[in-house]
């Protein structure tokens, strides 16, 4: 189990110019052929433009900060905005996003469709919260301060830090001063393939093993 913060993430820029990614975490198949099997990042959009293509990727969208951004696609518009669940769709889908009234940052959930299911949930804490864990791999996003505890040991957070490699059957428990919300990303692994070539990679600078 890792404690990630999010100043010490890696930035990528986009080549369009119209943002940068910062990638939380993704386990990747040694042999397999595939870029990632399943991956968590947080995206932070500054100009209105087309998603990447991903084929035979299923995608999870969810807004952090910002004033949202509408999501135009062939099925219609989308509006999401840091209150809006987390929104599904398929990574071949042809999705263009025009931000409202400013840069935008959103939390991105992706997982290679014949071989990991994922599920992201936006939860709201404002009591002190006990999570048990039950996925192959469980990634947890923080949306404002609070501190999280495990084994005896308490960690203050800030807004989208993550705590990575939270294995099957981990008891955490969260304490806020104010509702605050945080996001709880599962990937549990399909029964078609082999699993063992899979390599986790979390961000490794700077990181607390917990």
């Amino acid at each position: 189990m890792r404690l990630l913060r999010y100043k010490d993430l890696p930035i990528t820029p986009w080549k369009n110019g119209g943002g940068v990614t910062r990638e939380i975490v993704s386990a990747r198949d040694d042999g397999g052929g595939a870029d990632f099997l399943w991956r968590v990042s947080i995206a932070t959009i500054s100009a209105s433009g087309p998603f990447s293509r991903f084929d035979n990727v299923d995608r999870t969208i969810a807004v952090l900060s910002g004033n949202g951004i509408r999501l135009n696609h062939p099925a219609g518009t989308i509006a999401l905005t840091t209150s809006a669940p987390p929104y599904v769709f398929a990574g071949e889908t042809p999705i263009s996003a025009d931000i409202i009234e400013g840069e935008t940052t959103d939390l991105n959930a992706m997982s290679l469709r014949h071989r990991f299911r994922h599920e992201m949930q936006r939860h709201l804490v404002s009591q002190e919260t006990t999570i048990r864990t039950t996925a192959h791999q469980t990634v947890i996003v923080f949306g404002g301060p609070m501190t999280i505890s495990h084994s005896g040991e308490a960690h203050a957070v800030v807004s989208f830090d993550a705590m990575t490699g939270i294995a099957q059957n981990s008891i955490l428990t969260l304490n806020v001063s104010e509702p605050t919300p945080y996001y709880l990303i599962t990937f549990r692994p399909l029964n078609n393939g082999p699993q063992q070539s899979a390599a986790f990679r979390p961000f490794d600078v700077k990181a607390s093993i917990v």
